[in-house]
C-alpha cells in the first residue's frame, strides 16, 4: 500500500525505474512506426510492452518487478498475436504506436524458417481462446509468497498493511483479527520457505560450478569456458523446469 503508492507516483511522472533512460537501458524504444518497421522484424520475434499510461499495466509491472507489462508475438505483415482481456487475438502492431509508450523486440536464438512456421502455426491455433485469468492470478499469488521470480519484501509490507487497515475499520474486529493473523502467518511461512529454497538452490548451483572449475584445472582445460558451460547448463535446466510448471 505504502510502497505501491510511491511506485505508482513514479510511474505517473516517469521517474525511477519508469524513467525514459531506464526503459531505454532495458532495450525499450519509443512506440513509433519508424522504430518497428516490417524489414526490422521477423516472424517469431517477441514484443514486450511498456504502456503509458495504464494503471493495470503499472500494477503488473509493480507486482512482477519489471519494466514490461505485456508480451506479444510478431506474425508478419505488421501483425501480432497476443492475449488481451477479451482473449487471444491477432491485430496490427501499429495499433499500439501511440508515440509515448515503449516497446522492445527480442529475437529468440536459433530461429530458422522451420521453427518460425511451427511457432506461427501453434500461435494461430490459440486464436479465439479466453484469457487465462486463473493462471495469471495464481502466478501473482506465487510471486507474493516468494514461490516464483519477482518477489520483493515491499510486497509483503504492502500486503500486511491492508489487513491492519481492515482491522481498524472493522466493527467485528475479533473475528477479522483472527482470520488476518492466520492469513499473515501462512504468508510468512511461505515467504520463509521460498527464501530457504532459493538459498539451497543457489548453494547447489555454486557447488556445481566449483566442481566444474576444479575438474577443468585437473584436466588442464580452460577454466573460464568450463565455468561458463556449467552456468549455461544450470540456466537451461531452470528454464526447462519453469516451462514444465
Amino acid at each position: 500500500m505504502f510502497f505501491a503508492a510511491i511506485d505508482c507516483v513514479q510511474y505517473l511522472i516517469c521517474s525511477g525505474s519508469y524513467s525514459k533512460k531506464r526503459i531505454e537501458d532495458e532495450g525499450g524504444r519509443l512506440a513509433i512506426k519508424e522504430n518497428f518497421r516490417q524489414d526490422q522484424l521477423e516472424v517469431g520475434d517477441v514484443i514486450f510492452f511498456h504502456p503509458r499510461v495504464s494503471m493495470l499495466s503499472w500494477f503488473i509491472m509493480y507486482w512482477t518487478n519489471g519494466p514490461w507489462s505485456h508480451v506479444a508475438m510478431y506474425t508478419g505483415g505488421s501483425k501480432i498475436i497476443h492475449a488481451i482481456s477479451g482473449g487471444v487475438v491477432e491485430e496490427s502492431l501499429y495499433k499500439y504506436m501511440d508515440k509515448k509508450s515503449f516497446l522492445y523486440s527480442l529475437r529468440p536464438r536459433g530461429m530458422n524458417d522451420e521453427k518460425r512456421k511451427d511457432i506461427l502455426k501453434r500461435a494461430k491455433s490459440k486464436l479465439g481462446k479466453k484469457y487465462a485469468w486463473g493462471k495469471a492470478i495464481f502466478l501473482g499469488v506465487l510471486i507474493l509468497n516468494n514461490l516464483a521470480g519477482g518477489y520483493r519484501y515491499r510486497l509483503s509490507v504492502d500486503f500486511v498493511l491492508i489487513p491492519f487497515f481492515l482491522i481498524i475499520i472493522s466493527t467485528n474486529s475479533n473475528a477479522i483479527s483472527i482470520f488476518i493473523i492466520i492469513l499473515l502467518s501462512i504468508h510468512l511461512l511461505l515467504v520463509m520457505h521460498g527464501i530457504h529454497v532459493s538459498k539451497s538452490a543457489w548453494a547447489d548451483n555454486e557447488s556445481q560450478i566449483l566442481k566444474a572449475a576444479n575438474k577443468a584445472k585437473e584436466n588442464g582445460d580452460d577454466v573460464s569456458n568450463s565455468v561458463q558451460d556449467e552456468f549455461n547448463k544450470i540456466i537451461s535446466k531452470e528454464l526447462d523446469d519453469k516451462k514444465r510448471r
